[in-house]
Formats: C-alpha cells, structure tokens, sequence
C-alpha cells in the first residue's frame, strides 16, 4: 500500500514519493513533504526529501546561540568532502533554520480551529501550522497509531 505496487515486486520508493519526483522542480523548499510520526512513512521515501517530525518546536540544536552557531558550522563543515551526504546535511540545516522561523504560527490555531489533546490533534495543528507558513509544503502524512494493516 505504502509503495502503491500490487506485489511484492516493483520499486522501493514510496507513491507520494514517486509523484512529487514526477512533478516540475520549481519548488525548492527542504519541507516540501513532511511526515508526521515515529518516523517517515515509507510513502514518501524517494528522489525528492522528506522530513520526519515530531514536534516543530523540537526540531532544532539545543544550546545557546553561540555553540548553536558553532554547531552549525560543524555540521557543515563535517561533509563537505561527500557531495551526497554535503547535500543531506545542508538540506537537514536549511530544515532546522526554516523550522526555528515559526513560532509565530504556533501561538495561536488560525479560524478559531480546536484540535483534539491527541498525537493526532498535535500532529494535525502542526500541519495547519506549517500551511499558514507558506513554506512550500506539498504533502503531509500523518501517522495514527494502531491502525492495523494486517502485515505479519
């Protein structure tokens, strides 16, 4: 179901994956498809990068603004002789700055919406927040835990 293939056959990449690589690379935003949950779901694994969060407001290098600066520029520096892992770094780093941007979008629900005190409610507001940002998301999966899909 993840893969959108019929058998255990076919390739790898998830659906949502395959379609947003199928589409015009005009939107240039590291969060163009977002995975809320435990961890990404594999629909979206492919070509194009996805983020897999949990908390917004989690996602970023702790510390004062000094050794969070240092850490930055450590982490760039750390891969710059991959030019595969250089770019995953950079795109995680260019995550953390876009991310750090939007707590002005998280004080307050937009259109008096009320989410449910839930990990799907949190998942969901966070959703709407990151779509009132204008970041460039596309695709946003959320995980709802329990949801039996019969896999042995």
């Amino acid at each position: 179901m993840e893969r959108g293939v019929g058998d255990g056959g076919g390739p790898a990449s998830g659906w949502i994956g395959r379609h947003l690589a199928s589409g015009a690379a005009t939107n240039r935003s590291p969060l163009r498809a977002v995975g809320f949950g435990k961890q990404l779901p594999r629909s979206l694994s492919g070509p194009v990068p996805a983020t897999a969060l949990r908390l917004i407001a989690a996602f970023h290098l702790g510390g004062a603004l000094p050794a969070v600066a240092l850490y930055q520029a450590a982490l760039a520096s750390l891969y710059q002789g991959d030019v595969e892992l250089a770019g995953t770094a950079s795109g995680t780093l260019e995550v953390v700055r876009t991310l750090e941007q939007l707590s002005v979008f998280q004080a307050q629900p937009g259109y008096g919406a009320c989410y449910p005190e839930s990990d799907l409610g949190l998942a969901l507001r966070q959703t709407a927040t990151l779509i009132r940002a204008e970041i460039g998301l596309e695709v946003a999966c959320v995980d709802v835990d329990g949801w039996d899909t019969h896999i042995v």
